[in-house]
């Protein structure tokens, strides 16, 4: 059993009388909207910006405060006016207002809304630079609820204020809201345990592969139910120099994790990294790196300037057939080192105009400050059946490739054959046409990207591309975006070139971003995927955030990784943030399966808990059964006076369950209203479950006197009621009970003294009192 809790009423006045900064809670207050609001101000004695400041509340599943009336106003300067948390030039805590852009609203809050009430100080100048961010103010050398102007992008000041409505406040993890226009279907969660979780959309598990190696990667649900993956072998680092993604492994594991086949292919010649792709005959297309000595790529055209790190890696694409358990033969690959063109040195074969070949590869070109031996970083794979033709995505150059896998592998090596008659030069290329001497930074359009894949026939934009655009280098303010591209192919599957000879389209179908753009950034990994309904399935690597969002952009899902490194967090951890050895919750991608996909015929999935873990938590407890002296009654009150009380419950198929909740106050002095609630019946697939939304009506409850169950043999002990168990027969699974909401109730029960010895234990043969 599992739930959700607040915090105390002893802990929210701590919070109340010293600030929350000083002992680190949320604090509630009653919204304008009629809901809580729950506010946190954030101490960062080391100094913070704002735009820092808005990722890590965003992280959290808040925002920083955005304040709609006076009296919200006065509440969070209340919270946020003691000195420590201003700086000694005056600047006070950051609140959510922003100013963007002099083309747009001048001033709006960070979630895009409109501001209907604002406190600005006297003089303030608001309108002297196109981008500012909101503050409280110091006037006459004292912290005041109006704000200033921060005109200076980079101010780092002592504390911000976050804000989260009452649904979001205390969950850092899992699923974090499933709204009406999701599309419903099982999501992969790949965790770097080596464990790939199958969720649905409420974040409940309904399957998992294990594994003995760490993934993380690329991880893919056969139509046979098959999990195929990359993951990481011993070794995976050439000549000491790591490189992120690489894997050296492919494993693909039965639905029971039976592993089938474990191929490795990390050697002195080549190292699988990233991704994988798998194809309908068996077959699996894979990218690797390729090692080229500093005499290598000398003799082929490198510029010796550009070997900082003595080697070259080059890429390759691999079709490997499996051909026993741990053994694959390559029927098919592509070496770009077959396609590439420099104009340094006219004595080699490869010698060309760069821009004169747009085909081709320049070998002489690199991304990033400076030259390493990755030198393009493929990060992702996919292909089009219909077509016959791979797409890649190379990092480092800002450009996602196409290539024709119609060819044989020596066709693959020429510049003519298969179905395009071009060989394995390059089709299409899009994203920073500089890369083969044609753009400028205006028709640079990508940054960094990752995920690049065709839209499957009969989906919403059938046939275009979508890609993750991280926004690594992208001018301006740091943001990902998801692009849809619609490629200019022609009937013969051939791509023209645009204006000015460059590959357009020159601006993009879609493209998705955040109200305010930091909410949406991974300067690494991260996926997109488009799903049937039309809907987008984002993955923000970095945070482990995954989203569904709707082609109007309305987010519509939103789920969290709960897993970091190699370990499970509890709801409500703070997630670890990543360090050199990554020991957080990142995520290379998620991947969403319809209901109806072939892995699942024929198979029963019973959702369960959740991926994170919720210690045990009593939810209604009374002292010892059985004993003389029941102590006070420690119970669940959902009666409002203890402030907003939310609790979801989950519970597994070894309880047999029943609920405790005190009555409101106002019985008997010697006695409490109590109910219990019987929640099933052995052996019956359905469940009785407690009606929510009912106010003040009447709950019907099931006989107490004469209840379902049959006593067992022996008794199951029950925690925190130590040996005096009642007998306990186990139902049918149950995984999800619901919320509870506050509020009054009036239930059909018994009026029971608690401290009357025996008494409980005439009243049923159930689980008392006690819920986990």
């Amino acid at each position: 059993m599992i739930d959700f809790t607040r915090s105390s009423a002893v802990g929210l006045l701590i919070c109340l009388i010293l600030g929350a900064a000083a002992c680190g809670q949320a604090v509630p207050w009653n919204h304008p909207d009629q809901t809580t609001h729950w506010y946190e101000v954030v101490s960062a004695p080391a100094g913070t910006s704002w735009d820092a400041a808005q990722v890590v509340a965003n992280r959290r599943n808040g925002h920083l405060v955005t304040i709609t009336s006076a009296a919200e106003n006065a509440h969070v300067f209340q919270l946020a006016s003691a000195p420590a948390l201003w700086t000694p030039g005056g600047h006070g805590p950051w609140i959510g207002s922003v100013r963007r852009d002099e083309s747009g609203p001048h001033w709006t809050w960070v979630n895009g809304e409109t501001p209907t009430y604002e406190n600005w100080a006297p003089n303030s100048s608001l309108d002297i630079s196109p981008e500012a961010r909101g503050q409280f103010a110091r006037i006459g050398g004292a912290p005041s609820p109006s704000w200033r102007a921060n005109h200076a992008s980079d101010e780092r000041v002592y504390a911000y204020v976050v804000e989260w409505d009452d649904s979001a406040w205390d969950h850092t993890v899992g699923l974090m809201f499933n709204k009406p226009g999701s599309y419903d279907g099982y999501t992969t969660i790949s965790a770097q345990t080596g464990t790939t979780y199958l969720i649905d959309n409420d974040g409940r598990t309904v399957h998992s592969w294990s594994s003995q190696y760490t993934s993380g990667l690329s991880a893919y649900v056969l139509d046979n139910g098959d999990l195929i993956r990359s993951v990481r072998s011993a070794g995976t680092t050439w000549s000491g120099l790591f490189v992120g993604g690489t894997t050296g492994k492919i494993e693909r594991v039965a639905w029971d994790s039976t592993v089938l086949w474990d191929i490795e292919i990390n050697s002195d010649k080549y190292l699988l990294h990233h991704d994988i792709e798998p194809l309908p005959n068996g077959n699996v297309l894979a990218i690797a790196f390729e090692k080229k000595t500093a005499a290598d790529a000398i003799a082929h055209g490198r510029d010796p300037g550009l070997l900082s790190q003595d080697e070259l890696w080059p890429e390759v694409i691999l079709e490997i057939q499996p051909t026993g358990p741990t053994a694959g033969e390559v029927v098919w690959k592509w070496h770009v080192w077959d396609h590439v063109i420099q104009d340094l040195d006219p004595s080699k074969p490869n010698y060309g105009v760069v821009s004169e070949h747009p085909e081709l590869v320049d070998l002489n070109h690199y991304g990033g400050a400076q030259p390493v031996a990755d030198w393009l970083h493929f990060n992702s794979i996919d292909w089009n059946p219909t077509l016959d033709q791979i797409v890649v995505s190379s990092r480092t150059f800002d450009e996602i490739w196409i290539i024709d896998h119609s060819t044989s592998t020596a066709e693959a090596s020429s510049h003519a054959g298969g179905n395009t008659g071009r060989g394995g030069d390059l089709l299409y290329r899009w994203g920073n046409p500089a890369t083969y001497g044609r753009g400028t930074a205006a028709n640079h359009q990508l940054f960094g990207q990752h995920n690049p894949e065709w839209v499957p026939p009969g989906y919403p934009g059938a046939g275009n591309i979508t890609v993750f655009n991280n926004g690594t280098g992208r001018p301006g303010y740091p943001r990902s975006t998801i692009e849809e591209i619609t490629p200019p192919l022609d009937a013969a599957g051939r791509y023209s070139l645009g204006l000015g000879n460059v590959w357009g389209p020159a601006t993009t179908t879609s493209s998705f971003g955040t109200p305010f753009p930091t909410d949406l950034f991974s300067p690494f990994i991260s996926g997109t995927q488009r799903l049937p309904n039309g809907n987008d399935l984002i993955c923000e690597g970095m945070t482990g955030t995954v989203l569904e969002v709707t082609p109007t952009g309305e987010i519509v899902w939103r789920y969290v990784n709960p897993v970091a490194g190699q370990v499970v967090l509890n709801q409500g951890d703070a997630i670890p943030i990543c360090n050199a050895a990554f020991l957080c919750n990142n995520m290379f991608r998620a991947r969403r399966y319809e209901l109806t996909h072939p892995a699942f015929a024929n198979r029963t999935l019973i959702p369960g808990l959740p991926i994170e873990q919720y210690p045990p938590h009593v939810l209604a407890r009374v002292g010892n059964v059985n004993t003389a002296s029941n102590g006070p009654a420690d119970v669940l009150f959902v009666n409002g006076d203890a402030g907003d009380v939310w609790r979801q419950v989950y519970a597994d198929a070894a309880n047999w369950i029943s609920m405790s909740i005190e009555a409101p106050p106002g019985g008997p002095a010697a006695a409490h209203y109590a109910v219990f609630m019987h929640l099933g019946t052995p052996g019956s697939a359905t469940m009785q479950s407690l009606p929510f939304g009912l106010g003040t009506s009447s709950i019907p409850m099931p006989s107490l006197t004469n209840p379902t169950p049959a006593p067992i043999a022996s008794s199951i002990p029950i925690p925190g009621l130590g040996s005096s168990t009642l007998p306990l027969t186990p139902p049918a699974p149950i995984t999800f009970l619901g919320l509870i909401p506050a509020g009054t109730y009036t239930f059909q029960g018994v009026m029971h003294d608690f401290g009357t010895s025996g008494s409980i234990a005439s009243l049923t043969n159930a689980v008392v009192l006690t819920v986990y």
